[in-house]
């Protein structure tokens, strides 16, 4: 339903109208794809929760060239607010939009989110970012927000702050600002133009939390009902980074650098992409301890440490055609490293490369992990195995390396639920060394009297797995020759099938 009250002219360069305006409509969703029909596709793509319940009183002009509402009040689903729109053509056209809001509650349209990336490119954030930079074809566009209480990715940011002005020839962001997101603060202002050749500029952001989670959320940066393992280890977060733009033949290239720390932890990373989207990154994650970076991927160490611990990795390639990565983690005095392939869209992220494990110390590794057996300090681990992901579970067809003196070969399949098969064939194993890690709990203590028994494998590993050991030591007098182990392991229940004998 519409009410104007105001005075129309026909004009002989086209019809004006200039009075009151008061518009009631109990689908808002409807009416935008109706007044904007050729962005209704896109908008009902992301538009799927409430259709919006509007009420609006507002003056209003119309002119050939241009089309403003002033001093608008309005009420959108029981919240109340106030706006000015003005919108230019003949020409560049030019949007001017101001909006003061008590409370905007963005989940209430849209129920799913707004993720930080998204492979469609159709949502997400760097869709906003790309609508704002500068190119050819870009509305001139100023855009003053401010709302005491938003809501999106079901979190609640309070006094929220945006001024903006954006176009042809540049972006100048003069104030984004969250005064808190779950006690999180972040402000962000900076300035791109264009330069005759291209964007070219830069943006720089401050973020300090001593609980980032829910800013997190809020940028789509965490999805899902509850909060990942590596976000609940951060702590305390002060993190700066800039983003840059630079003139590249055609279009331009885009660059981040991010330094900081979270908790214990030291964080830098860097990258970017050019016009042909080849991407580009690095970064290194450091801790003090290796206990504390082990956290991040949700694991508890059985022991504490003093081992400085650093995740690092290169990658280079295409969202499309996937990239080529090296990482490696160090901890408890070992290296655990990836050099290959990662296709991140693929089930099990289509690894395709080498896997390598050194250590001059298993014994430490072991026992943070809380193994049951007696490994004697300062032993050398050494393993390494080509891996490749088909149909999202994990092969590792030729696992060849050491322990101690002990060699060890053979063959694991693993799919992203735990569910482990493989043949391994080993050097000397005693009795106790099978039995003690498959039946007890992995506590990092010694077995004794009082060690509980384990309702299942650690890490909830199921499968099937044979130990093929050259010898296996049954006691001082009873030495096993051609023996065989298999392990069968399902939710609450293992089973242990051992062959073998003497050379009697």
């Amino acid at each position: 339903k519409a009410l104007f009250a105001g005075v129309f002219f026909p004009g002989a360069s086209g019809a004006e109208l200039a009075g009151e305006l008061a518009v009631e409509s109990s689908d808002l969703r409807q009416l935008a794809s109706w007044a904007w029909p050729e962005g209704k596709d896109g908008l009902t793509a992301i538009w799927t929760g409430s259709r919006g319940r509007l009420k609006l009183q507002t003056g209003v002009s119309l002119t050939p060239s241009r089309f403003q509402l002033s001093k608008a009040e309005y009420e959108l689903d029981g919240e109340r607010g106030s706006a000015e729109l003005s919108i230019t053509r003949g020409g560049r056209t030019a949007v001017d939009m101001r909006v003061d809001a008590r409370k905007l509650d963005i989940d209430t349209f849209i129920p799913q989110g707004i993720s930080a990336f998204s492979g469609a490119g159709a949502q997400g954030l760097e869709r906003l970012l790309s609508a704002v930079l500068p190119h050819q074809d870009a509305a001139d566009l100023r855009l003053i927000l401010q709302a005491r209480e938003m809501l999106i990715n079901k979190v609640t940011a309070t006094e929220v702050a945006l001024d903006l002005a954006s176009g042809a020839n540049g972006l100048d962001l003069r104030t984004l600002a969250i005064g808190s997101v779950g006690g999180a603060r972040l402000e962000a202002t900076g300035l791109i133009i264009d330069s005759g050749r291209g964007a070219d500029g830069a943006i720089g952001v401050d973020v300090n939390a001593a609980d980032p989670r829910e800013l997190l959320r809020l940028l789509g940066l965490i999805r899902g009902g509850g909060d990942p393992a590596w976000s609940t280890a951060l702590g305390p977060m002060a993190i700066k980074g800039d983003f840059a733009v630079k003139p590249a033949t055609p279009g331009a290239t885009m660059s981040f650098d991010v330094n900081g720390t979270a908790g214990g932890l030291t964080i830098s990373a860097r990258g970017g992409m050019n016009p042909a989207l080849d991407i580009t990154a690095e970064g290194s994650i450091a801790s003090p301890t290796s206990g504390r970076l082990v956290q991040l991927a949700g694991l508890v160490p059985a022991t504490s440490d003093q081992f400085p611990g650093e995740l690092s990795f290169k990658a280079a390639g295409t969202k499309a055609g996937g990239f080529m990565v090296s990482a490696a983690l160090k901890a408890y005095g070992a290296r655990f490293g990836y050099d290959g392939s990662v296709e991140a869209a693929t089930p099990g992220i289509g690894l395709d490369g080498k896997l390598s494990l050194r250590s001059t110390d298993a014994a430490a590794l072991t026992g943070a992990m809380g193994l049951p057996a007696a490994i004697p300090a300062a032993s050398v681990l050494v393993l390494d195995t080509a891996v490749k992901t088909v149909d999202g579970a994990f092969i590792l067809p030729d696992l060849a390396g050491r322990l101690g003196t002990a060699k060890i070969t053979g063959r694991l399949d693993a799919d992203v639920a735990g569910k482990v098969s493989g043949q391994i064939e080993t050097g000397e194993l005693a009795l106790r060394d099978v039995l003690a890690p498959l039946f007890l709990n992995w506590t990092g203590a010694s077995p004794g009297l009082e060690t509980g028994f384990a309702a299942g494998l650690p890490f909830g590993i199921t499968g099937e797995v044979w130990l093929k050991p050259s010898r296996l030591a049954i006691h001082p007098h009873f030495v096993a020759r051609d023996a065989e182990i298999g392990i069968t392991a399902e939710a609450g229940q293992i089973q242990l099938a051992l062959f073998g004998k003497d050379e009697t």
